[in-house]
């Protein structure tokens, strides 16, 4: 079983850890000497690959930036396959097809899908190309990328900049589809009705949860104007990943958590809820591959 692997550049080093969904679970900025992504506030225990439970997955959970699929979000049975909290490849082990010292290839199968994810750091960025094939029949799938900044880059505050999208609060009673009208960013719908300024993150004490629905471009820009950090986060193929959750905890959450997270968590997904793949194909939101196919995209992080 392959071990952790670092990837160097000349502005960003990677750690990634093939054996825990091949997710890059450290990223540091070489120029500005930061942590850019979070890291949970408790010693991580290792994944269960038997238990596809939301709170196994969050015991196991390192912050960083994983790879979400087969599924999103809840766990749910689909033509017989169990499927877990967030996917089976978001927690599996992945095999190193090949490394280098600023690229490594890393390939899984399950599910009747054949996933392949390359990751490369160059001066510029890192960045991250996705496939998936389907195997031997036709496969319906949720994919989102999930990455989550620590308190380096969110301390004091952040400002949360995008392009036009619905967006509006949800919670564990939803909404799971967009609402009627809900205010275009940066102003959001939330849980009481009100609508407000929602960019500026924390903009309340204790955190938020929001999705902006139908982007019109996959980019996703968090600037700490005090510490004068900013990076930007890009996708291409909104096909894919047509929507964002931005997920702001500021020590809430207990459990393991304690209630000393800090974090940022965006999310580029092929969905607005957290419901599942089975919920999912109720409402015709899945991706499906027929057999045979493949589809692609590319996910970026800068420093701008």
């Amino acid at each position: 079983m392959s071990r952790g692997l670092a990837l160097v550049s000349g502005r960003f080093a990677a750690c990634i850890d093939p054996r825990h969904g091949g997710e890059i679970f450290s990223l540091v900025d070489l120029d500005r000497a930061r942590h850019v992504l979070a890291g949970p506030p408790f010693s991580p225990e290792e994944p269960d690959p038997d238990d596809l439970g939301f709170e196994a997955w969050v015991r196991a959970y390192r912050g960083g930036w994983q790879f979400v699929g087969p599924n999103v979000g809840m766990p749910c049975v689909v033509n017989g396959e169990r499927h877990g909290f967030h996917g089976r490849a978001s927690t599996a082990s992945w095999k190193v097809e090949s490394a280098g010292p600023s690229e490594v290839v890393l390939s899984w199968q399950g599910q009747g899908l054949a996933l392949r994810r390359r990751v490369l750091v160059d001066s510029d960025g890192v960045y991250v190309d996705v496939a998936a094939r389907a195997l031997d029949a036709a496969v319906p799938l949720l994919v989102a990328e999930h990455i989550a900044f620590g308190v380096e880059l969110l301390d004091p505050e952040v400002t949360v900049e995008l392009g036009s999208g619905r967006a509006y609060e949800w919670g564990a009673d939803g909404p799971f589809a967009p609402p009627v009208d809900p205010p275009h960013w940066p102003d959001g719908l939330l849980l009481d009705g009100r609508i407000e300024r929602v960019d500026r993150m924390p903009e309340r004490a204790d955190g938020r949860l929001l999705t902006v629905a139908d982007l019109d471009a996959g980019c996703v820009r968090v600037r700490n104007r005090v510490r004068n950090l900013a990076y930007e986060i890009q996708w291409d193929g909104t096909e894919w990943l047509r929507h964002v959750w931005l997920w702001r905890e500021e020590h809430t959450v207990g459990g393991p958590w304690r209630g000393r997270a800090s974090l940022l968590v965006i999310e580029p997904a092929s969905v607005p809820h957290d419901r599942g793949l089975a919920h999912a194909l109720e409402r015709g939101e899945a991706r499906l591959l027929e057999a045979g196919e493949t589809a692609s995209y590319r996910a970026s992080l800068r420093a701008v």
